[in-house]
């Protein structure tokens, strides 16, 4: 903890304490990732809420699906009072699988429930995105197996996903799927 810091709010200071130089670069893009995740994964339980409010059906069924109504909310909280920033990949999928849970319950509940969008934000594929190269444009081209290939067309024009060719669980390996490769190629 930084001098004069709280025990709940992050500061610039301790992103470097732990981390090093140049983290406190980051501070802004892991709060703004981290609100914007927040928000989504609000919005979608609001809605969820919302439709089990208005949906009849069985009472055990009901009760699944207040238990996982009640576990996804108790996960906002969770991450909201944690700060998302310390775990970004955990909150993620604490989130993901919550509302997997949650859905499975709805659509147990009612065969015509449609799940509602969880938000961008809230899919690990678009972690690096979201709360890391938020601000930093991408190099035009890329060198990869000797060739420079033409980094910018690909996820500006084609819009490539990072993870065809980026692993999220291992920082940003190349991992290129080169079967994304043989639609145009």
């Amino acid at each position: 903890k930084a001098a004069g810091q709280s025990a709940r709010e992050p500061e610039r200071a301790s992103c470097v304490s732990c981390h090093g130089k140049g983290f406190d670069l980051m501070f802004d893009n892991w709060k703004s990732g981290s609100a914007l995740v927040l928000k989504q994964y609000s919005s979608y339980i609001k809605s969820v809420k919302s439709k089990l409010n208005s949906i009849g059906g069985k009472k055990k069924a009901r009760t699944i699906a207040r238990e996982a109504l009640s576990a996804a909310e108790h996960n906002l909280v969770l991450a909201r009072e944690g700060h998302v920033q310390h775990n970004i990949q955990y909150v993620l999928r604490m989130f993901n699988d919550a509302a997997d849970s949650l859905d499975n319950a709805m659509t147990s509940l009612s065969k015509s429930y449609k799940a509602p969008n969880r938000g961008t934000a809230t899919k690990l594929e678009n972690s690096c995105t979201v709360f890391c190269h938020t601000k930093m444009a991408p190099p035009e081209e890329v060198e990869y197996d000797g060739d420079f290939l033409p980094h910018t067309l690909h996820i500006e024009d084609m819009e490539v996903a990072c993870a065809s060719c980026h692993s999220v669980e291992e920082h940003g390996k190349t991992i290129i799927d080169e079967t994304v490769c043989s639609d145009c190629h």
